[in-house]
């Protein structure tokens, strides 16, 4: 509670004129000792608008205080907050523009794998390369993964390296399964319990789209994914009671993802 009531106070202090010329002042500097390439256009107590290699955005301040915030309120510190959601906008700023080297598909091609994000942040970055995720709600997006960091695919990448979004789903699954056996998969259906996959490498709740090609006919199983870095797969609940899976599937340690359980059978997922 006291983390909460700590947030909320950030976000309005962080809404004064000069908190928030501080607070566009240090994005602007951690962009450019991040490699990204930026022309200030425009800045005001509302928006950062910034012009990058091909494209141009504008990032609302209110969604940048509230992502801080809501990291604090989740245990990090100020500076940690900030680095984080910081990190998160440069990666989406360097998918904006070509690449300084084209991509191969020879060379590319085995570092591309998928990631979950709500539509709210393709609002703010639509150009990202990115197709719904059944009825949930859900977007799936494609990253080149790096050691250090990712770099969201766009059309024009996509162009690069050769692939429709069919063709790039197909390979980012084959990559992402190589990290996930199945066998690990079916030991919730087999042991009858609650299994977590944390590998923590930014892929975790991407592993849910492994689910349904791990399952026979006729088979399900329930899955959560709270935040980026958690999936919990567990048996269905014999009683029909969704009750504890619910309290899992919202208990986020990271930006929340999906507070919701899903039912995953052969043929995709079904909110519960």
């Amino acid at each position: 509670m006291r983390r909460l009531i700590l947030a909320s106070l950030l976000v309005g202090t962080l809404a004064l004129a000069g908190d928030r010329q501080s607070l566009m002042n240090d994005l602007l500097a951690h962009l450019k000792s991040v490699g990204v390439s930026y022309t200030v256009v425009q800045r005001t107590n509302e928006t950062l608008e910034l012009k990058v290699p091909g494209a141009q955005t504008r990032v609302p301040l209110e969604s940048l205080e509230a992502r801080i915030a809501g990291a604090i309120s989740r245990g990090l510190t100020a500076a940690e907050a900030r680095k984080q959601v910081f990190d998160d906008y440069a990666s989406s700023l360097k998918a904006m523009g070509p690449s300084e080297v084209p991509l191969r598909i020879e060379t590319d091609g085995k570092r591309i794998r998928p990631r979950l994000l709500l539509p709210a942040y393709l609002e703010e970055f639509p150009w990202i390369a990115h197709q719904p995720l059944g009825k949930t709600g859900l977007e799936v997006a494609y990253v080149l993964d790096s050691k250090e960091s990712v770099r969201y695919l766009n059309a024009a990448n996509l162009k690069e390296l050769r692939l429709d979004m069919s063709s790039v789903h197909k390979l980012a699954l084959a990559n992402l399964a190589q990290t996930l056996p199945k066998k690990e998969i079916r030991r919730a259906l087999e042991k009858q319990e609650v299994v977590t996959i944390q590998r923590m490498d930014s892929f975790d709740a991407a592993r849910l789209l492994l689910v349904p090609g791990a399952l026979k006919p006729g088979e399900s199983l329930a899955a959560m994914i709270p935040d980026r870095d958690a999936l919990y797969l567990a048996p269905l609940p014999s009683d029909g009671d969704w009750g504890n899976l619910r309290q899992l599937a919202a208990a986020a340690d990271g930006p929340p993802l999906f507070n919701r359980p899903l039912k995953v059978t052969q043929a995709g997922f079904e909110k519960m």
